[in-house]
């Protein structure tokens, strides 16, 4: 089982770091979305990716700088979910801090219907 929040908080701190070390001016917001997604890049199972491509599409989402990359991310996540979305939310904890937070926050950014949302946390 692995811990959407853990995850999250571990890609919210790389992001952090790469804004306080090489400032936007310098380099851009999508360069540094891209040197976050790469310090993920790998030794992490299938579920770990997804929430790591989750929380980086939500970063970049609404930034018009970043948009070639909200949408590169946004294919790949629509296709995961369509594949096995089942499987990856089993291999999240279960409970309100980690499945039910993944759920709502997949749900909030519009990748999934309150229909699906409301089926896994039964």
């Amino acid at each position: 089982m692995v811990s959407y929040i853990e995850i999250r908080h571990m890609v919210l701190d790389s992001f952090y770091s790469y804004l306080l070390d090489k400032p936007q001016g310098a380099n851009g917001y999508e360069s540094i979305l891209g040197y976050t997604l790469y310090d993920f890049e790998t030794g992490f199972s299938d579920i770990e990716v997804f929430i790591i491509d989750f929380v980086v599409y939500v970063l970049c989402h609404d930034f018009p700088e970043s948009q070639d990359l909200a949408k590169t991310l946004k294919k790949s996540l629509l296709k995961r979910i369509d594949y096995d979305f089942a499987g990856f939310i089993r291999q999240i904890k279960p409970g309100i801090d980690d499945r039910e937070e993944f759920l709502a926050d997949v749900y909030s950014m519009g990748l999934i219907s309150e229909q699906r949302r409301q089926g896994f946390n039964k």
